[in-house]
């Protein structure tokens, strides 16, 4: 919504934009309210294809939708029109989960953090599947509010070792931002700040492949984090939006949704817009991409990052 609403203010005769939020049961409906002529769908649209940010790349306004399952529409009020967003409500999550003993650990993996990950399976190697919630939709106004993440050793989701935190974004959470991830806050008045849990996070990924849905988006938050830090972040990272748009061209659902049905794996919808929720099931939806890939020849880390970029 930010990125539309710069678009429309710089258009002459749109004034007194304005945001609000309307509960609408199982959905939330922001509102994108302004006073002035309403606004032609095809221009609406020509926002929304291009990136949000420079900071995510080729990451556009329909990609942002598509992750969320949405789309928008225009429709007049009184003296002017509004777009609206429709958004699945989200159920603010209970007690965070906290790693419990871990039941296995990878000792070899300190081991192959030195080494060139490039060249080995996608079998073989570990992962941290990770996912954020924020403040909103901009890497360089909005801030992060809760990472998660899990990992994927040898082919198997390490369910008892996970990274799970809360973050204190320094700044107040926007109602409609609470809405989608039930965060509010109160809840994050004592948590660090990102620039200490994403050091701890990092750690946790230490020497892994790290993997995300939309990844663009969860990448600009750290990225520009360990810019701030002084340092550049260079690990390896692969989309599963990618290479679902890619393994199922067919389809032009490629949303977390979309792809866990498609690989039967069920999404708890208590958990559904929480880090740890989505991680695990992106880890799930991962795991079964693995050997797609491989019948495909994809079968190393090269081979899978030089296809995900050619998509």
């Amino acid at each position: 919504m930010a990125h539309v609403a710069q678009q429309l203010a710089a258009k002459p005769g749109h004034e007194s934009l304005a945001l609000s939020a309307a509960d609408k049961g199982d959905e939330v409906h922001l509102h994108l309210t302004w006073r002035g002529p309403t606004l032609a769908l095809g221009e609406l649209d020509a926002w929304l294809s291009k990136p949000v940010a420079t900071a995510y790349g080729d990451y556009t306004g329909r990609d942002a939708l598509a992750a969320h399952r949405s789309d928008v529409w225009v429709e007049p009020v009184d003296r002017g029109a509004r777009i609206v967003l429709p958004l699945a409500a989200a159920h603010a999550p209970g007690r965070l989960h906290t790693p419990a003993p871990v039941q296995f650990y990878d000792f070899g993996l300190q081991a192959h953090a030195d080494r060139d990950l490039g060249p080995r399976r996608l079998s073989e190697l570990t992962y941290t599947v990770f996912d954020t919630e924020t403040t909103g939709l901009d890497a360089n106004r909005d801030a992060v509010v809760q990472i998660a993440g899990v990992r994927i050793v040898g082919g198997r989701l390490l369910r008892d070792e996970v990274f799970d935190r809360l973050v204190n974004p320094g700044r107040g959470i926007p109602a409609v931002a609470s809405e989608v991830h039930g965060i509010s806050d109160a809840m994050v008045a004592d948590a660090p700040d990102f620039d200490e849990i994403a050091r701890e996070f990092l750690f946790f990924a230490e020497g892994s492949v790290l993997v995300a849905h939309h990844a663009a988006f969860d990448m600009a938050f750290l990225n520009r984090q360990r810019s701030h830090a002084g340092e550049k972040l260079s690990v390896p990272v692969l989309c599963t939006a990618l290479l679902s748009s890619r393994l199922f061209a067919h389809s032009n659902d490629h949303t977390l949704d979309g792809l866990a049905a498609r690989c039967g794996v069920d999404v708890e919808s208590t958990l559904r817009h929480t880090a740890l929720g989505d991680s695990l099931a992106t880890a799930e939806a991962f795991q079964k991409l693995i050997p797609l890939l491989e019948a495909l020849g994809i079968q190393t880390l090269d081979a899978a990052l030089t296809w995900q970029r050619a998509g």
